[in-house]
């Protein structure tokens, strides 16, 4: 890949770490947990979440994907 095409490439992954969101069981499969630690991981600090309006009585998880990629990588160290 030439040299700006490569940059642009980088800038873009940037752009759409920091805006896009995912569900709980994604988060689950990229950190290869079960979804119940997931939540365990979002009660006691380590991993940051967003509670939405999900069925009747109940709130939907969502998380940053930047979020979820920063707490798998500082786990493989």
């Amino acid at each position: 890949m030439p040299t700006s095409l490569l940059s642009l490439h980088r800038e873009l992954v940037e752009a759409l770490k920091s805006s896009c969101i995912i569900t709980l069981k994604e988060t689950s499969v990229i950190l290869d947990v079960h979804p119940e630690t997931v939540r365990r991981m979002t009660s006691d600090g380590r991993l940051h979440c967003h509670r939405y309006p999900g069925k009747p009585g109940k709130r939907r998880l969502m998380f940053w994907l930047e979020d979820v990629l920063d707490l798998a990588e500082s786990r493989l160290k």
